[in-house]
Formats: C-alpha cells, structure tokens, sequence
C-alpha cells in the first residue's frame, strides 16, 4: 500500500484502532514508548515508494495520524479532522 494524502483522507472518520489495522491490512510496528514526548501510543506502517503512516492512540481511538508520502511530503491528520500539509 502506498500512503498519501488521499488515503489519509479516505481514514479521517475512521477512530477506531482495530478498524485502521483492517484497512491497512498489516500489523504495525509499536513505537518505543519512551521516544515519546506526547501521550499515547504511537504505531508505524511502512508503505510502497518510501511512504509511511503513524497514528497515535488513546484507549484504542485514534488521536492523531500522519503520512509521510512518495514525493517526502508530510501530511497530518488532527484531532479536529483538519488535514494540513506541512511539507518537506
């Protein structure tokens, strides 16, 4: 699977955590808890063409996710819904 803004999109109702591993089809790899700074946990998938997607769970919801697409572009998914693109 390739990560991008679109796919980001298609998952922004998507809270659950168990729903998001559905989509993507694949386990993640857990974050090591102590690199946190923020609450929560933090999971990774790598995707085709160098892309990834990270989330961050809270009891099992979704908190915040991002992708890191092909072209290097970062795109973050907040709490609120809003996608904003933050670039290279």
């Amino acid at each position: 699977m390739t990560f991008d803004k679109s796919f980001l999109q298609s998952i922004k109702t998507v809270k659950l955590y168990g729903r998001i591993v559905e989509i993507v089809g694949v386990p993640p790899v857990k974050v090591a808890e102590a690199s946190l700074k923020i609450p929560g946990e933090k999971y990774h998938w790598s995707g085709k063409e160098h892309s990834s997607f990270n989330i961050r769970v809270i009891s099992g919801k979704v908190i915040d996710a991002n992708v890191v697409t092909p072209g290097g572009s970062i795109v973050s998914l907040e709490s609120n819904g809003e996608l904003i693109e933050i670039g290279k």
